[in-house]
């Protein structure tokens, strides 16, 4: 469990942030962010860090992990109206109650709006950030961690929600595999999900196509290793052949905690969201 973050104020300039082991801050903190992660309102000086990007006004960070919308709200005799628009994302809105107030309308009640992802590719990068992550005993810092880029996480989102695969299963498959892009050979081979070639070696992406052509391809193994009936995480990792990782040093006890850690279940590695026509990451109904 990752440690949590001490903040002291700083009146004037933000907030100073004492960074606890392995997590990594100086990612986030950085005046030259990552690609696809830096905006210019978090390019603070060192070692401070501004708050929901400096707008408290439309965005909050409840648990201290991502900053999340402030819906806006209004109120009617009975009835409640939220407007989920975020990030210029519009799922939509309605009136929520029993009574419909003093309208005298007859018209039935609108079906209700469609519910959001409960995680996006900003939670998945986050979680890949502030994760700590060892190999060998030594820490593998947030900065080294190379497939840890807003648009990388993306593409996870992207191509496992389209694949039916909880985009959460990849990450942990990731940090088992590679701590997110974090060991010397997949940061040689832009291969953070342990894909081989025949002859045993690690596939090499850097001439075609870098991180996101592995992604694709991790994504595409894992969903023909469910159709073939491996539906659990120990299925994909039972070392056995035909599984998703073959051999004796297969660790489906590591990819668990992981994927279940990000709130997935071991035993349901469907997707619990779909994009819709206008290509928003919306909750499936139950």
């Amino acid at each position: 469990m990752a440690t949590a973050a001490v903040l002291t104020e700083n009146s004037r300039q933000g907030f100073e942030v004492e960074k606890p082991p392995c997590i990594g801050l100086e990612a986030e903190l950085s005046r030259n962010p990552r690609r696809g992660w830096g905006h210019v309102y978090d390019q603070t000086a060192s070692d401070l860090a501004v708050y929901v990007r400096n707008d408290p006004v439309n965005l909050a960070d409840p648990d201290g992990k991502f900053y999340t919308c402030i819906y806006d709200v209004s109120f009617a005799p009975g009835r409640l109206y939220i407007d989920r628009d975020c990030f210029g994302y519009d799922f939509g809105g309605g009136w929520f109650g029993d009574d419909r107030g003093d309208t005298g309308s007859d018209d039935p009640e609108p079906d209700p709006a469609p519910t959001p992802c409960p995680f996006s590719a900003a939670t998945l990068l986050s979680y890949m950030l502030t994760t700590p992550a060892y190999v060998e005993g030594k820490c593998v810092p947030a900065g080294s961690r190379d497939l840890a880029t807003l648009g990388n996480a993306e593409a996870i989102m992207e191509d496992a929600v389209d694949a039916n695969v909880d985009p959460r299963l990849m990450v942990a498959i990731a940090f088992v595999e590679s701590k997110w892009g974090g060991t010397k050979g997949s940061q040689s081979a832009l291969n953070a999900f342990g894909i081989l070639n025949d002859d045993g070696k690690l596939r090499n992406y850097s001439q075609s196509g870098g991180w996101e052509r592995g992604i694709d391809v991790a994504v595409d193994s894992v969903r023909n290793r469910m159709d073939e009936g491996l539906t659990t995480v120990a299925g994909l990792y039972s070392g056995k052949k035909g599984a998703y990782c073959v051999g004796n040093g297969c660790n489906a006890k590591a990819v668990e905690k992981q994927f279940t850690a990000q709130g997935g279940n071991a035993k349901d590695l469907t997707s619990p969201c779909y994009r819709d026509k206008d290509k928003y990451y919306l909750k499936k109904p139950h």
